[in-house]
Parts: structure tokens; sequence; C-alpha cells
């Protein structure tokens, strides 16, 4: 018989919870102490084996672990430069578009700042 995963060992209300009060099937998984990879596809089974709606992954919304001026600012130790940038834009101290040209899409694509 082959060895059950965390994810089959888990009641049904325990899954539903966790699903439910998690932002996206990677937070499932650490949430359950597993990783990333192969453990995906056995999640995404159980979720639709149970109807699981899963909605609401990535609509909980960011928050800020850092203040725009404990980050900006010379020598900072902040590192994720993607969440900076996006930050940024959402906060409107930049605009999505390229800083030398003004585009903000090409060849009908929005660009990768």
């Amino acid at each position: 018989m082959p060895k059950k995963s965390k994810i089959d060992l888990l009641t049904e209300d325990e899954f539903r919870e966790i699903i439910a009060n998690s932002n996206s099937a990677n937070e499932c998984l650490k949430k359950i102490g597993l990783s990333t990879g192969s453990a995906h596809k056995k999640l995404q089974e159980r979720i639709k084996k149970l109807n699981c709606s899963t909605e609401h992954f990535g609509k909980i919304p960011y928050t800020a672990k850092y203040s725009l001026d404990e980050i900006l600012i010379e020598n900072s130790s902040y590192a994720n430069i993607t969440r900076l940038k996006e930050r940024l834009v959402n906060e409107k101290y930049l605009e999505y578009k390229c800083e030398k040209c003004g585009i903000n899409s090409w060849m009908g694509q929005a660009l990768t700042l």
C-alpha cells in the first residue's frame, strides 16, 4: 500500500479550513508542511474532489511589513525589488510605464517593469 500524503492525512474539515484561510495554493502547502513542487498536483486533486472554492486565492490584500520611509533610504537592506515596484505603482509614486520612452505596452503586451 502506498504511503499517504500529508494532504490525504488531513480530515476534510482541516483541509477545508486551510483552503479557506489561505491566499494561494503555495500558502496551503506551507501550512500543511510541504514544499511547493510535486505536492501541488495532489493539492489540486483534493481541492477538486472536495469541490473547495479557491476564488479568494490572490484576492487577500497584501499588507506591507515596512513603511516606504524604512525602504527608500540610502543603503537599505530591502531586497524585494519586484514587490517594491508594484507597491510604488499601486501607491501612485510611479506610473506603470517605461521611464525612458513613456510606453506601457509593447506589441499588445504589458511591459515588465
